[in-house]
């Protein structure tokens, strides 16, 4: 597999910018508003990373991030922001977005009680695309290289990995903040006057930010560790084979969550490759025991845990098969899924027989599909925690059905009942469901801290977070 990790980027970012000052070519307005919004992006990303204390909050970070000169024309992306993020930039009092999203003037979804907004429809932002990273110009081609670590830090650390420190994203931001300042300072003899007191702005921010970062300036930062994997292209080994099929699955199940009403079969099928994947790392953790490489009671508390996980994820799969929207699974789903469940099986089995212990060890690498069993299991608990408010989200919008003999019975529902007709479900009757469906998150977060433990040895820091839609995040150069 090809790795780029964020050192590389950042250490690529670097070279680009010291070449900037051999480009004689004038610099296109729109280039420096890409590499404007971009590094304001970044910042404000590795000033949002996960603390490595809960109590811990980087105070000089935010101060500086909140001190970006404003307004800001902010790049046409598909994420969502607080309702401070999206004030800040245009410097709307926040009180006008509150009375916005009230009056249902912006579009908002609910995180765990926070509104978020889904879009941002600021000045310009309607035609500010990213930077093309195929683009000849050498700003777009650096706009698109910082994007490409947003990116990477986009998809935060997992649990497993440990937290970035104060330090580390210190000594991050002063790398980026160095690129800014030399990008800034050749836009300023390149870019039209009209234009240029943005540059002029931008590079008087960064070197006032460097003066406050000093001490961190010289520092490495483990966050050059977070790395984007792109698996084989042609497998060959079975761990090979292993990593691409699960790779497959894993973005055909997040295409399928994304749809506006997703196939209950699908949800269902996700809960029943969980337990095939738990099964597989539980015969695998087995055979570590077997042969000396996991201490005995470690693979025990592991496979508990594994098996407690299964567990939940079978009661989630029969709930999920209680109930449908009509929607079928795509084909891709379908192709995908059985790639994976043909791929598991042949892993750890001769035929129809259970590969031993000693079989299996001289077939496969232990460790590696054991970290490879990891990464799907970070999917897995993604996609179960992301499913949690469907089933009242469905059914509160009348998409989720069910034959009437199965819900509850009223007299408004005896006609159904007898004619064996299909209704739909209101959220006194999906209550089963929705207690499964937080029961099988809690147990798919306890699952994969249990795997991660009994993985070995621990990948490089970040090795999953290419995990989603921002694989293709290298440039043709890399």
């Amino acid at each position: 597999m090809s790795t780029t990790t964020v050192g590389d980027l950042i250490s690529r970012a670097e070279a680009l910018a010291e070449a900037l000052h051999h480009e004689p070519t004038p610099l296109p307005r729109r280039a420096w508003q890409r590499f404007d919004a971009t590094t304001y992006r970044l910042l404000d990303l590795i000033t949002d990373l996960p603390p490595a204390q809960p109590t811990s909050r980087p105070a000089l970070l935010i101060r500086l991030r909140d001190a970006y000169p404003m307004p800001l024309t902010l790049l046409r992306e598909p994420r969502t922001y607080t309702v401070a993020q999206y004030a800040a930039p245009y410097g709307y009092p926040l009180m006008t977005v509150r009375s916005r999203i009230s009056r249902g003037l912006l579009p908002t979804t609910d995180d765990h009680g926070q509104a978020r907004i889904d879009a941002r429809p600021g000045p310009d932002a309607a035609d500010l695309a990213p930077a093309d990273p195929a683009s000849v110009e050498p700003l777009d081609q650096l706009a698109a290289t910082l994007g490409a670590v947003a990116d990477l830090l986009a998809y935060e650390p997992r649990p497993s990995s440990p937290a970035p420190t104060q330090a580390d994203r210190d000594a991050l931001a002063a790398r980026v903040l160095a690129i800014t300042a030399v990008t800034a300072r050749h836009a300023l003899t390149r870019i039209p006057f009209a234009d240029g007191n943005r540059p002029l702005l931008i590079g008087r921010y960064a070197e006032f930010a460097l003066d406050a970062l000093d001490p961190s300036r010289d520092r490495d930062s483990a966050l050059n560790q977070i790395a984007s994997f792109h698996p084989p292209t042609n497998p060959t080994t079975p761990v090979e084979h292993l990593e691409a099929a699960l790779r497959g699955w894993a973005a055909a199940a997040r295409h399928e969550l994304t749809r506006p009403i997703p196939s209950t079969a699908v949800l269902a099928n996700i809960a029943s490759q969980g337990i095939h994947l738990y099964a597989v790392a539980d015969q695998i953790t087995l055979a570590q025991a077997d042969l000396g490489h996991l201490p005995t009671r470690q693979a025990a508390l592991a496979r508990r845990e594994f098996r407690t996980t299964a567990a939940q994820l079978d009661q989630l799969g029969r709930q999920w098969n209680t109930v449908t929207t009509l929607q079928p699974p795509t084909h891709t789903y379908v192709t995908a899924t059985e790639r994976m469940s043909d791929t598991l099986f042949e892993l750890t089995h001769h035929g129809i027989h259970q590969r031993a212990s000693a079989d299996l060890a001289a077939r496969i690498d232990l460790n590696q599909a054991m970290v490879e069993l990891r990464y799907g299991a970070t999917d897995l608990r993604d996609f179960i925690q992301i499913a949690v408010p469907l089933p009242l989200r469905l059914a509160s919008s009348e998409l989720l059905f069910a034959p009437a003999r199965a819900l509850r019975h009223t007299p408004e529902r005896l006609h159904a009942v007898k004619h064996g007709h299909y209704l739909a479900a209101d959220s006194r009757d999906i209550t089963a469901l929705r207690v499964s469906a937080r029961d099988a998150a809690h147990a798919a977060r306890r699952g994969h801290a249990a795997l991660s433990r009994a993985a070995a040895p621990d990948p490089p820091l970040g090795h999953g977070l290419s995990r989603g839609p921002v694989t293709p995040v290298a440039t043709p150069e890399l």
